[in-house]
């Protein structure tokens, strides 16, 4: 499937502090060029020649704004190559993301039982990394809670707490889907019946996934190392409005359906996402660890 999930394009580097500086001062180069070839074709043969004063003009003032394109790397915009790699630019400007960055959209990955049993329906997942990436950055947060007892002396004034305990919050997101195509609606779908099945427990004859089994666990990834990396979560809510504002798109012959069904074209899916750590891997937990930033590459510990 080629959507625009199986690839992300390359941002390129840009150095706006330096980028700005040199675009007006080639704009005002430009402007003067300009006006001295107003002002040379109106000289010339002692007389106007509006043919020559627009030619001239025109060339001056295309030639400036080509030239500032290039300085910001937006060369592309007026015809020009653009300078999408200023290696030596030593401003201090704001640094986009360059060549070479790892993937930091947000993505839940697939279990293998879901890769093994999905057929048709899990392809268009498959084909982006083995999970679900979502097409824009959901909106969402990362939030603890530190619980402590209110201690409430006979005859005084204020009270006194006791630690209880602590632990991360639920991870809720929300996730914008946009369909503008028929393989965005395939996505569409797929991730639909992914998060459905992620919130359910192997309940009669299973010949994949062991019987009585809970529902699996996933990996949450997003935004790099010091966010989400590899977090261990389970799908404990998931709320998939069909609005009535926005139109739908029809897709047909897509995992057995014939009949078609229809896909909105715009929609955001709810999720909540409860943080799951093993008995065992909670044993290992060092705080030592925690504030050396042990735990960043390993993605455990929120």
């Amino acid at each position: 499937m080629a959507g625009p999930f199986s690839s992300m394009p390359e941002v390129p580097q840009i150095n706006l502090g330096a980028a700005f500086g040199d675009a007006k001062s080639t704009i005002m180069g430009g402007i003067s060029g300009a006006e001295g070839a107003l002002q040379g074709s109106a000289d010339s043969d002692g007389g106007f020649s509006l043919g020559g004063m627009v030619s001239k003009g025109k060339t001056a003032i295309g030639g400036a704004l080509s030239g500032a394109a290039e300085s910001i790397g937006l060369g592309g915009i007026f015809g020009g190559k653009g300078n999408n790699s200023p290696a030596g630019s030593t401003g201090a400007g704001a640094q986009f993301a360059s060549q070479g960055v790892p993937d930091w959209r947000v993505k839940i990955m697939l279990p293998d039982e879901f890769k093994r049993l999905g057929g048709e329906i899990f392809k268009p997942l498959i084909e982006t990394d083995g999970a679900l990436v979502f097409p824009y950055a959901p909106m969402t947060a990362i939030a603890y809670e530190s619980a402590y007892s209110d201690f409430h002396p006979t005859h005084s004034n204020y009270t006194f707490k006791a630690y209880q305990n602590s632990a991360p919050s639920k991870i809720t997101l929300d996730a914008e889907f946009t369909v503008e195509t028929v393989d965005e609606g395939k996505y569409w779908l797929a991730a639909k019946h992914f998060l459905l099945s992620a919130g359910k427990m192997a309940y009669g004859s299973n010949a994949v996934v062991p019987d009585g089994a809970p529902p699996p666990i996933l990996k949450l990834f997003g935004y790099g190392a010091h966010i989400w990396n590899g977090l261990s979560v389970v799908v404990s809510n998931v709320t998939i409005p069909l609005p009535t504002e926005v139109d739908y798109m029809f897709i047909k012959d897509f995992a057995g359906d014939a009949q078609g069904t229809y896909v909105p074209v715009k929609s955001n899916i709810n999720l909540t996402l409860d943080i799951i750590n093993s008995r065992q891997k909670i044993k290992t937990f060092s705080l030592d660890s925690f504030i050396r930033g042990d735990y960043v590459n390993t993605g455990e510990f929120l």
